[in-house]
Parts: structure tokens; sequence; C-alpha cells
């Protein structure tokens, strides 16, 4: 079969035509709306949908792309919608492009060669416009949607399954976590009794002076910073660094492993995780409180899991409400209450709780991989059909 190469897809078929992105699919900004509601009209943002309202920015077809923020999540939507600033709307020209096929084609982009920035992520139009698309023949558009429609649905449950089941072997975590936390015979202590230190990025000195000493570098150098996003991935992302300077500058905030790290700012305001021990040289980012135990009390261990309680997360809650974005301050922190039993009881505890969480951890790990694989299936699935690398029927 002779074929017929572009760019991004490799070979296609011969028979099967090039255009422009902006030859067959109108980009139109969203705006932001005027009345917002419970429900009604669904607002999209590059994420999916996050509000309502009760006018429509267009009713019908369309391919929803991220301008801003998250623009590797292509959307398909039908019938009336808003779309806010942070994301495009398409008209497609269904006389040539079936419009749910242009949305399997999105999937197959790799919006990282269109992005620009990198502390907020975006795409332009220009940009969009000129990807070339592989189009065969409406009839057999229709054939390959039939077919991606039904193989698609079918991986959609199996991946929906497979995250269900996670959801609920982590809720299975939390209540051991209940259950061997804040028992109210303990006896209660203000957190300021419990810890040996509190601080954060900022008591390394002025803003001024760390400006002056302090420069994140993208590549790899002496020393990682240490960000919320880090250690919800387990450092499986690309990471911020500083040279030794500028570590040695924050010395208050260095890491070694088994500190407690608070985030103080945001929608993750109170979420508590637990610094591991590393193989790399580390210190703390912005952002977070860096907490270390009074070890006479309670263990690095047994304080990340009672900070993890609803009884402690309520507490952080409440205390962080006061503003418009959720912030915690030293002080706030240092007044909430907390049970805990002795050493000793603690030690009993962490012993049986642990052994219990490593056996669900390993079985969210297995199907974590399990889901990535089916990912990768339906991603793979999708571009073999509309690269025309497999056809339907033939």
């Amino acid at each position: 079969m002779e074929l017929n190469g572009i760019k991004w897809v490799g070979e296609i078929p011969i028979d099967w035509k090039k255009y422009r992105l902006k030859e067959l699919v109108a980009i139109q900004n969203g705006r932001e709306i005027e009345n917002e509601f419970d429900e009604g009209i669904p607002v999209y943002g590059s994420g999916g949908v996050f509000k309502y309202t009760d006018r429509f920015i267009y009713d019908g077809k369309s391919v929803l792309l991220g301008r801003k923020g998250t623009i590797d999540n292509p959307q398909y939507v039908e019938g009336k919608f808003w779309t806010v600033d942070t994301s495009y709307y398409t008209v497609v020209n269904e006389k040539k492009l079936l419009t749910k096929l242009f949305y399997y084609m999105c999937q197959c982009f790799d919006y990282k060669y269109f992005q620009t920035g990198s502390t907020l992520p975006s795409m332009t139009q220009l940009d969009l416009g000129l990807i070339i698309l592989p189009v065969p023949n409406l009839l057999e558009q229709e054939g390959i949607l039939n077919f991606l429609d039904n193989k698609v649905r079918q991986i959609d449950k199996a991946i929906k399954l497979l995250e269900q089941e996670i959801v609920e072997i982590k809720e299975y975590i939390q209540a051991l976590i209940e259950e061997n936390t804040n028992d109210i015979s303990w006896k209660e202590y203000r957190f300021k009794n419990l810890i040996s230190v509190l601080t954060d990025y900022t008591a390394n000195g002025s803003f001024q002076s760390i400006a002056n000493n302090v420069q994140y570098l993208d590549n790899e150098n002496y020393a990682r910073v240490i960000r919320l996003t880090d250690l919800r991935v387990n450092f499986e992302n690309t990471g911020l660094y500083v040279d030794k300077h500028a570590y040695k500058f924050l010395n208050k905030s260095s890491l070694h492993g088994n500190e407690l790290l608070l985030a103080n700012v945001g929608a993750y305001a109170g979420l508590t995780m637990l610094m591991p021990k590393v193989d790399f040289i580390s210190t703390l980012g912005p952002n977070m409180y860096l907490i270390r135990p009074n070890i006479k009390l309670i263990s690095s261990k047994f304080l990340y899991y009672t900070m993890q309680s609803n009884y402690v997360m309520e507490q952080l809650k409440n205390k962080s409400t006061a503003s418009a974005q959720p912030k915690l301050n030293k002080q706030d922190v240092k007044t909430i209450y907390l049970r805990i039993p002795s050493l000793a009881k603690q030690e009993a505890i962490l012993k049986d709780l642990e052994k219990k969480i490593k056996l669900a951890e390993i079985l969210i790990t297995k199907k974590n991989n399990q889901l990535k694989t089916i990912i990768l299936l339906r991603k793979s699935l999708i571009f073999e059909y509309v690269t025309g690398k497999k056809r339907v029927g033939m």
C-alpha cells in the first residue's frame, strides 16, 4: 500500500487527505460568565465542568481544548454549554470531518510540543491551527467512529472499575487510621507541646535576601527543592533544584527524612506528608511547614498518621477558612489538639497499623499499574485507527 507521511503520525494511507486543523476547525475563545448557579448550563474550564450558568456560548457538538492550565485534556461536548477563557471551544466542518472523530484525534496529540510557559502551561490558536490532520472519507470516518466508540466504552468501563477499587482501598486505609488515632481515653495535647520544630522556607531570611541568594534551576543540581507536587507523585516528575550556595543559605529548612511537611496554602492546606529517606540532598520549598516532633512524647510516624485523621483535619480546615484562599499560619497550627497514648502504646499500634497499610498500598500499586496499562492500551487503540495504521473492515 502506498503511504503518504505526516510528521506527528508517521505514515497514512494514500487515499486519506491531509488538512491543516484550521482548514476544518474554527477555534473560538471562551469568556467569563456573568451569572453563576448551582445547576443549569454547564460551564467548562480546561479541567472540566466546575460551575453552571443560565446562558450558553454554543449549542451543538464541540471539542474543548485547553488554552492555559490543563492543556492536555480535550473534552467532547454536545448541546448547550459555556466555556471560560482557560479553554477554547471548536466548531468542526462536519462535511469533511466528524466532530467526535476529531475528539479522538485530539487525544493523540503531544501537547508538550505546543506548550508555551512553564509556570502555567498554555497553547495558542496559531499553533493548534497548524497541526496537520489525517482525514479519510466520511464513510470510513463513520466506521472508525462506531468501532472506537464501542471499544473505548468497554475500556472506560474497566478504567472506572479500577479507579473505584482504588478509592475503596484508600477509604479502607483512612478507616484504619481513624480506628488507631485520637482515642478519647488518651491524653490531649496542644500541638505546640508535641513538636520541637515548626518552620518554613521563609524562616531563612527576608524575601529580598532569599531572592538574592536562591535561584531555582530546572536542571539537576546540588539539591532538590521539595514541593507538595513532588511528594504526591513520589518524585516521579520533573524537579526543581538549587545550587550549593542556595542550599547552605536555606539551612533552616533542609530535609533529611522523617520530617512532617504540612501544606499551608491553597486547596491542599492542612494536608500532611511524611518526607521519606531519599538518596539525594533536599531542601523545603515554599508553601509548606516543616515539622519535627518532640520525640519524648510522640514519634514521627504516629504524628503523621494522627495528622491524617478527621479529628485533626477538621481542626486545620476550620483554621484555614478565614481567607479567600485557604491559608494556615503557624500560630493557628500550634493551637490544634491531638490525643496520643504513651510511646510504648504508639509503637504497638504502629506495628499492626503499618502492616495492614503496607498490604493495602501494595494492592493500590498493583491496581495503578493495571490502570496505566489499560490507559496506554486505550491511547494506542485510538492512535492506530485515527492515523490509518489499522483500518476498520480491512
